[in-house]
């Protein structure tokens, strides 16, 4: 069941429990924390390994942001060697930073995922800083034109938070943001994070993205972000809980068919429509995370990929709405049922009502044409119809206004096919009694061989034991 906030917990959040996180320090110190190193490699898809990818994007921030005035920048690695989420969060500390920023890609098991997001604490004040911070990346991502996958929490079975970079930085009391670029096992996100250039482009963009939240200025880039407005949470309530259950409505229904054109029959002079269209409407809700992503099947056990529910996701702003799309269908012995799953922004999903495609359902008459079982007519005049005999497994002749039509089946007459019948079985059967007896005679020649040789072998044998 989803969970509602009373409305007066929404005003305690406010104005009972202050922030303790500033969002703009005189001089803040930023952390860049390049994810994985040495025998920690992160994803690896393609030639693409991870923990050189990040250390780019890092390098990158780390030029773009030290352009800027009254902020100190630092990085907890600057060469390819592993550390424990405990020791770059302590680096972090150390450094008194105002905000670590944890630089990944993404990689999905089935790799069909796709868009970029940002994960905070889900314990204030550190969820309500670290979702202010977040949502500068999250617009950069828009720039850019990548999917929103959104700002999240996620909650472990202690009841903490899920990924140890965030544990580890309430602990420390640090404000945190876990930022994944996208995914690199899908095509739709691939085209961002391909080579050196757009990971490049993502550390420029996330030093933007940090710029705007401390409200920075830079002469020598001629940017000024000291009266920007940052958008916090709408509300926060002490521990930000993940959503745990799926969407509430996903209903389908469908708009209309239309068929294509019939094709000919092989050897028969009618046509047959074989495919077509249809399009259908999707309906999905969901009050807490939103809706991602849609797929369907048209058997229910084959799904298509997922696709965008909206262009340019973020499920934030996007609770509820209906999707239009049109898929091709080709007809069938049995009419196609299609269903749909409705993800949100937690990939939970929650499957459709199903929709039976009684369109696309062969006709017995259409399944005889494109079998080649249909019987074909012979019609010929009347007075041209000699006088016919009737023979065995031919129907009787038929008169109608003028004409006589014969209908030729495909039986004949029994007596002389069995006799050939018998014959080639007959014929059959002694080539295989042939054959049995020749591969036996092989079989006990090959034994014949092989006993001689080991009799001989044994003799050797105990010829060398002798020596």
């Amino acid at each position: 069941m989803k969970k509602i906030i009373p409305l007066l917990a929404i005003f305690a959040a406010f104005f009972l429990f202050p922030l303790s996180v500033q969002a703009s320090p005189e001089h803040p110190v930023v952390v860049i924390d390049p994810g994985h190193g040495g025998e920690n490699l992160g994803g690896e898809y393609g030639d693409i390994t991870e923990k050189y990818i990040t250390q780019i994007t890092a390098n990158a921030m780390y030029e773009e942001l030290t352009q800027y005035d009254n902020v100190t920048v630092y990085l907890t690695r600057t060469e390819d060697v592993d550390l424990s989420l405990k020791e770059r969060c302590k680096i972090a500390s150390s450094y008194d930073a105002d905000l670590l920023v944890c630089l990944h890609y993404n990689l999905s098991e089935n790799h069909t995922l796709f868009g970029a997001e940002c994960w905070v604490s889900m314990f204030d004040p550190y969820y309500n800083a670290g979702y202010t911070a977040a949502n500068e990346f999250i617009k950069e991502f828009k720039d850019r034109g990548m999917f929103i996958r959104g700002i999240k929490t996620r909650m472990n079975e202690k009841g903490t938070d899920y990924y140890g970079i965030l544990r580890e930085s309430v602990e420390l009391e640090l404000t945190t943001v876990l930022v994944e670029h996208g995914h690199l096992d899908e095509d739709r996100d691939a085209s961002y994070c391909d080579d050196q250039e757009d990971w490049e482009e993502f550390g420029r963009r996330d030093a933007t993205a940090v710029a705007r939240y401390f409200h920075l200025a830079s002469a020598s880039l001629g940017v000024d972000y000291s009266t920007y407005e940052t958008q916090s949470p709408d509300v926060t309530s002490g521990k930000m809980v993940p959503d745990e259950s799926a969407p509430l409505i996903s209903e389908l229904s469908l708009e209309k068919v239309e068929m294509d054109a019939p094709v000919s029959v092989t050897g028969n002079d009618e046509t047959v429509v074989v495919s077509g269209t249809a399009t259908f409407i999707l309906e999905g809700y969901d009050p807490e995370s939103g809706i991602l992503y849609y797929d369907y099947s048209l058997d229910g056990i084959h799904f298509s990929k997922l696709y965008p529910f909206r262009e340019g996701g973020d499920p934030r702003d996007y609770k509820e709405g209906e999707v239009t799309f049109t898929v091709p269908v080709t007809k069938g012995k049995v009419a196609p049922r299609i269903v749909c799953r409705t993800y949100n922004g937690y990939d939970l999903d929650t499957q459709s009502n199903e929709v039976v495609l009684s369109d696309f359902e062969y006709t017995q008459q259409e399944l005889d044409l494109l079998s080649g079982k249909v019987q074909k007519e012979e019609t010929v005049s009347e007075t041209e119809t000699p006088a016919v005999t009737q023979e065995p497994g031919q129907a009787e002749m038929t008169k109608g206004d003028g004409m006589t039509t014969v209908i030729l089946t495909n039986e004949g007459s029994d007596s002389g096919i069995q006799r050939e019948s018998k014959i080639l079985f007959a014929l059959i059967g002694m080539l295989v009694l042939a054959l049995l007896l020749f591969v036996t005679g092989i079989i006990l020649l090959f034994r014949h061989v092989l006993k001689s040789n080991r009799n001989k072998r044994r003799r050797n044998r105990d010829d060398d034991f002798d020596v």
